[in-house]
């Protein structure tokens, strides 16, 4: 069985809180701007998510480390499991907003291709050629 070397908290309050806190403050900032820059409102969705669950997990974690003690094990416990599936979730939406990035790029580059095609199909039809006025 894993023992912990002592019974107190795991970390020191005077240096966890300023830090969680300083992080909560710029995921809040995050959140908020990413709500007035102009992207696909799926992309706004997956961060917005993400940046909430980060200002659930982050106060657990500050607790988890600074108040929950291995002394009282269930708490101590559901503290940190409760830590692990938030972070899980977090890394869960990132891997989604990589996959929603791929998806956008894809049907980006769709529609590029579309373009390209209807204005090189009329530069033909309009006797301009199609290689910028270069032969090959």
């Amino acid at each position: 069985m894993l023992l912990l070397a002592t019974n107190g908290p795991i970390a020191s309050p005077w240096a966890t809180v300023p830090i969680v806190s300083l992080a909560m403050i710029l995921v809040a900032a995050h959140v908020l701007a990413i709500q007035r820059v102009p992207m696909p409102s799926s992309r706004r969705r997956i961060r917005t998510a993400n940046g909430l669950l980060m200002l659930v997990a982050l106060p657990l974690l500050a607790y988890a480390a600074c108040v929950a003690t291995p002394a009282d094990k269930r708490v101590f416990v559901l503290a940190w499991m409760s830590v692990m599936i938030l972070v899980s979730m977090v890394l869960v939406l990132a891997l989604l907003d990589v996959a929603n990035n791929i998806r956008l790029f894809a049907r980006a580059r769709a529609e590029l291709d579309r373009m390209a095609a209807r204005g090189l199909a009329g530069k033909v039809r309009a006797g301009g050629g199609g290689s910028g006025g270069h032969e090959r």
